[in-house]
């Protein structure tokens, strides 16, 4: 059975036994099965899957509630980043500011509050994940008084982060994952430093950083691959050639091959934290730097279609509950079509 008639199956079976979505977010939850039923859609041109986006998506508007979490993976913010999504690129109608208007109200006494009560530990590395939202929202936002708002929440969180970050922040991943908070925290700074918001206090963050993140080397060559994309985003955007210096020291100690049959195993195929991952970091990497790095979309399509994943995925439902949405199987799907075009 091909990749996504089994997975479909397995989504209608799911639903068919009581066991629907109940998690909203974009990566893990709904808010990702929306965007795969409306991509899929147009990319078919099948009014069925347009349908079942359609339907996901009054599902998402009914459920969105105060209690749902925060986060990008699992929450509001990634729910909004997935209507914005959809809105920009015409699967649906209406203004995003307009749709997100209390959720961002929501996100931002909350995110106060907790800023407030001092939470350090506890909430620095969840912060990330607005601090990331905040940086994608306020591209969108139209409304002055709104965006002084959101840049101010911006600035607070990066310099609440930053000096209360905890003794793991600098710590890579293990396993691997694109969820790195050190290498999350400067791509926001480099986006933050683009839009000309407090470049001279971002300019002195990464001065004070540059002797701590220079002397690392994380032990996965995945996440060195991540962390060299993010030091060349410096080097690129502020013109700081230790930093490209950095990121380049970091590549010669990086081997596609050994990350993608060594470091990762045959199921790790998924967009977070697989090979799916690590070739979306490659072209991004690429688009930065002249010294390219390769990686055999043939042989990484191969890679990802012979994965024992599938075969688990019809076997063990709680493990095809735990990654049928965007970060897993619908995502991977939408992944091997854009390699197949």
């Amino acid at each position: 059975m091909k990749h996504r008639e089994l997975i479909e199956r397995l989504l209608e079976n799911s639903n068919y036994e009581g066991k629907k979505v109940e998690n909203y977010g974009l990566l893990n939850g709904k808010a990702g099965l929306c965007l795969y039923y409306y991509v899929t859609g147009r990319n078919l041109k099948s009014p069925e899957h347009t349908q079942k986006g359609h339907q996901l998506l009054d599902e998402l508007y009914q459920g969105l509630t105060p209690q749902i979490p925060l986060d990008i993976p699992n929450g509001l913010a990634g729910i909004v980043l997935a209507l914005s999504y959809l809105i920009r690129n015409g699967y649906s109608t209406g203004n995003i500011n307009v749709v997100a208007k209390n959720i961002d109200c929501h996100i931002y006494r909350t995110i106060c509050n907790a800023m407030d009560m001092d939470m350090k530990d506890k909430a620095a590395v969840p912060m990330i994940d607005i601090f990331l939202y905040v940086n994608l929202r306020y591209r969108d936002m139209e409304d002055e008084d709104e965006r002084w708002i959101m840049r101010r929440l911006m600035i607070e969180l990066m310099n609440y982060i930053y000096i209360n970050r905890p003794e793991t922040f600098f710590l890579e991943p293990l396993p691997f994952s694109m969820q790195y908070p050190l290498c999350e925290y400067i791509w926001a700074l480099v986006q933050m430093h683009r839009m000309g918001i407090e470049r001279r206090r971002i300019n002195f963050i990464l001065r004070e950083m540059h002797y701590i993140v220079f002397a690392q080397r994380p032990m996965l060559q995945a996440n060195r691959l991540l962390l060299a994309y993010v030091a060349a985003l410096v080097a690129d955007e502020l013109d700081l050639p230790e930093w490209k210096e950095f990121a380049d020291s970091l590549c010669r100690s990086i081997d596609i091959k050994y990350i993608l049959y060594k470091e990762m195993n045959d199921k790790n195929i998924f967009a977070q934290d697989g090979v799916i991952a690590v070739y979306l970091l490659i072209q991004a990497y690429n688009r930065l730097l002249e010294e390219k790095l390769f990686c055999d979309e043939h042989e990484l399509l191969h890679r990802i279609e012979k994965s024992s994943a599938w075969e688990r995925a019809s076997r063990e439902k709680e493990y095809f509950e735990k990654h049928r949405s965007l970060q897993g199987f619908c995502g991977t799907i939408l992944f091997m079509d854009y390699l197949k075009k």
